[in-house]
């Protein structure tokens, strides 16, 4: 009986040391995985910040270029306004006397 007994506490005793084995295994593996999750963390955060920072100078070019757009377009009326709308005035008017001149050398030669 004090054999069977002894027996017992062996195997127990052997259940007890695989049981801290696996425990102390599993304990390993947690600390190992949460490292890991903890840099995943890190490079995701990392990868947000890039992605923010390139979204904020994608849109500031973009405003920039949209301001220097309404510069230029600013700039083209005002030169059409200051300077070919009166040439084409300038042109229309001196076709109509060429004209009127050219339709009354005409009507004097008929004549």
């Amino acid at each position: 009986s004090t054999l069977v007994c002894e027996e017992k506490l062996q195997r127990l005793a052997l259940q007890v040391e695989n049981e801290r084995s696996n425990s102390t295994q599993t304990q390993q593996h947690l600390s190992e995985t949460h490292a890991h999750m903890r840099a995943r963390e890190k490079e995701y955060d990392e990868d947000r910040a890039r992605s923010r920072l390139i979204s904020s100078r994608l849109q500031n070019s973009l405003d920039t270029a949209v301001r220097a757009a309404t510069l230029l377009l600013d700039e083209m009326k005002e030169a059409t306004h200051t300077h070919i709308t009166p040439l084409f005035a300038s042109l229309t008017h001196q076709e109509a006397e060429q004209n009127t001149s050219k339709f009354a050398r005409a009507e004097s030669a008929r004549q």
